[in-house]
């Protein structure tokens, strides 16, 4: 049983073996793809009829003949002919003595690649130099970095600390299902009862485990995230003057958050996130001033986090 190719090269008997056959089976292939196939044949005489016989044993769509014209392989001559159309294309190379037999071969098959447009236009193959480019399959979306840029709106469990802001991270994936990730954030809220801005800014590192990746075939993906934190609480408050005071806690912490991403084009993907925030620790904030800017509050150890926001791949 005969395996069924796309393209037929026949050469003469005892060169299918040789470093110019190879080299001229590679860079075809690379224009046909492995899935449609090419076969080498060799043939005890180059004739049309020999070739229509190839091409009915075989079942191609294209077969091509290739002949030299001298002894030192300085001139070769290629002849294809197209079953669909029934179309005869022909082609001569005329090759330099410092031509290596692989530079021959590969000139050869790439000869090959722009007869078959003339031969039978219905196929749609490449006939750069470049590997043809299969159908994107399931695999991981383009960009194994990230840049996010996220808007974000928090709430302190019981008390200040949470606010509107942003996060900017940088994200590598090092697994198809597995990133890691730098960001920075910050939030600004206010204390009300002590008439104070409160600023919670934050550097974290962390990994992501994809429950679903983003792949060429599905545009949404979902991701829970941790992060490492360490977080500066600033509090700018009018002190008993009425200057502005500035006041900063640092803390360490964790967050964690649920992730879903959906992709609006080939390299950029809205964001929606959901998630907690924990510091390992509160911040008592005191403001001595004339009332009723004057008293006490306490910056929560755990917010809630929520965000919106665009990341893009490259």
């Amino acid at each position: 049983m005969t395996t069924v190719a796309v393209l037929a090269i026949l050469v003469a008997a005892g060169e299918a073996g040789s470093p110019v056959t190879a080299a001229m089976t590679n860079a075809a292939t690379e224009v046909v793809g492995s899935a449609g196939g090419v076969r080498v044949v060799e043939a005890g005489g180059l004739s049309d009829s020999e070739a229509l016989r190839v091409e009915r044993q075989l079942s191609t769509r294209v077969v091509v003949q290739l002949a030299w014209g001298d002894a030192r392989h300085l001139r070769a001559r290629l002849r294809l002919h197209a079953a669909l159309t029934d179309r005869w294309v022909d082609r001569e190379l005329t090759f330099a003595e410092a031509d290596t037999p692989a530079e021959r071969g590969r000139a050869l098959g790439f000869a090959m690649a722009s007869m078959l447009p003339e031969g039978d236009p219905s196929l749609a193959l490449a006939t750069s130099d470049e590997p043809r480019q299969e159908a994107p399959g399931p695999g991981p979306a383009p960009g194994s970095r990230v840049l996010d840029a996220t808007f974000l709106a928090g709430a302190g469990l019981g008390g200040p600390a949470g606010g509107l802001g942003g996060r900017l991270a940088y994200e590598r994936f090092v697994l198809p299902r597995a990133s890691v990730d730098l960001a920075l954030a910050g939030r600004l809220d206010r204390i009300s009862n002590l008439d104070a801005r409160e600023l919670t800014s934050s550097f974290g590192l962390g990994a992501a485990y994809w429950v679903a990746a983003p792949t060429h075939a599905d545009r949404v993906g979902v991701a829970i995230r941790g992060e490492a934190l360490l977080i500066y609480e600033s509090v700018a408050h009018a002190d008993a003057a009425g200057a502005t005071s500035w006041k900063g806690h640092a803390l360490l912490g964790v967050d964690a958050s649920v992730e879903g991403t959906l992709r609006v084009a080939r390299t950029l993907e809205l964001v929606l996130r959901g998630g907690a925030e924990l510091a390992f620790g509160t911040v008592d904030v005191t403001v001595v001033a004339a009332p009723p800017a004057s008293g006490t509050a306490r910056l929560p150890a755990s917010r809630a986090l929520g965000g919106i926001g665009l990341r893009a791949r490259f």
